[in-house]
């Protein structure tokens, strides 16, 4: 596997092949697991979400742009879909990583319940729910 590469499925050959797209822009290894990734319809292009950073990537012009890179939001832990009917990317946080006495190990605080969306048209992200005071 090549690190830092963008690879495509060939649906006509029903490959994988490694793309020629520059990721210089994206830091080597950030996108890495198939959950940070969301198709964006309305774009046609998939999103990619790291820690306070979103990158789209135009399979068409074969390239990656980061598109928010001073975000507050984690999206990296964030479950995500597609809303269609929205044309944006919801997710829910799970909230922050709580260290437990063992330092190996980390829990989840419970029922966060924080719900935005990113909308790829203004680079954003919206609050849709925050169950903070």
């Amino acid at each position: 596997m090549n690190v830092g590469s963008t690879w495509e499925f060939d649906l006509r050959t029903r490959t994988w092949v490694i793309s020629n797209t520059a990721t210089s822009g994206l830091r080597s290894g950030w996108v890495a697991r198939p959950d940070l990734l969301v198709y964006d319809e309305a774009s046609e292009r998939v999103l990619a979400f790291g820690s306070g950073t979103v990158a789209a990537y135009d399979a068409t012009a074969g390239e990656w742009q980061v598109v928010e890179s001073d975000g507050d939001v984690d999206g990296h832990w964030a479950a995500k879909a597609y809303d269609p009917l929205n044309g944006r990317v919801v997710a829910f946080l799970p909230g922050k990583m709580i260290p437990t006495e063992d330092p190996r190990a980390f829990r989840w605080p419970c029922c966060s319940d924080h719900v935005v969306a990113f909308d790829l048209r203004t680079s954003t992200w919206i609050d849709l729910f925050d169950p903070s005071p």
